[in-house]
């Protein structure tokens, strides 16, 4: 019952803002919604999607190779469908891990980066950066003390 303080709400409603343009990309290939008829998707973005959600660290070359085709036409059948590169897609979902890994009270970034699958914490960083465009600790930051504003 306490009073309503705008700036708390407008924190909360960039964060997320944030969080849904991040999830937006990978929401269609890991979530059917009951509520919207959804379009058909391609039997060869699911299987890309599966794959890559049990290793984030295939490359396309693997990705092909276990789909049985070449990485070219993979690439060019997987924008087709998608509008997105493979590389592209495969860092949504690894962002998207990475946020659900990292710890929101302290967080060891490196360590979540990792298990998302992502080669080292420069690359890491590159991707956040470029997607949320700040760093990921500052990013955190924010998202910590709006989730504390938003507790009091």
């Amino acid at each position: 019952h306490s009073p309503f303080d705008e700036a708390k709400q407008a924190r909360a409603a960039v964060l997320c803002s944030l969080l849904g343009r991040a999830l937006e990309p990978c929401r269609a290939h890991l979530v059917q919604s009951d509520s919207a008829p959804t379009q058909p998707q391609h039997p060869l973005v699911r299987d890309v999607t599966k794959l890559l959600v049990r290793d984030p660290t295939l490359s396309g070359e693997s990705l092909a190779k276990q789909l049985n085709m070449s990485a070219g036409q993979l690439a060019r059948t997987f924008r087709r469908c998608t509008d997105t590169s493979i590389v592209e897609h495969r860092n949504e979902l690894r962002l998207a891990r990475f946020l659900g890994r990292v710890d929101t009270q302290a967080g060891n970034l490196l360590e979540a980066a990792l298990e998302a699958g992502f080669g080292s914490y420069a690359q890491f960083h590159r991707v956040f950066r470029a997607r949320f465009g700040q760093p990921p600790r500052e990013y955190l930051l924010e998202h910590r003390a709006n989730e504390s504003d938003n507790q009091t």
